[in-house]
């Protein structure tokens, strides 16, 4: 496959639990954990904009792919190391709380 292949598809629920129509940005954040070079705390890796009617719910899908996942090694590669481990955030801002958690085996 290509490097622009999706490795993984993060998917999320949004609703709109105003009264009214309303628009939000959906925004992904990374953090890599483990890995042989020091990484940022979070970094934006996708973001949808989407209006939503009163009460309407939409589901939302990230798709990452080696870029998104990889960083840059001590010899500047940009590689996938086992045992590293990712959390990520869902939300309208950087301070989203809803996450989930992998590692690459």
């Amino acid at each position: 496959g290509s490097r622009d292949e999706p490795l993984l598809r993060v998917k999320t629920r949004v609703r709109n639990t105003g009264p009214r129509e309303g628009t939000v940005v959906a925004q992904l954040y990374l953090r890599i954990q483990g890995a042989s070079t020091a990484q940022p705390v979070r970094q934006l890796v996708g973001f949808a904009r989407v209006t939503l009617a009163a009460g309407e719910a939409r589901e939302l899908e990230f798709p990452l792919g080696f870029e998104a996942l990889s960083f840059f090694d001590a010899r500047a590669r940009r590689v996938l190391e086992p045992g590293t481990r990712y959390t990520l955030w869902v939300g309208d801002s950087s301070a989203a709380t809803a996450s989930a958690t992998f590692s690459v085996t």
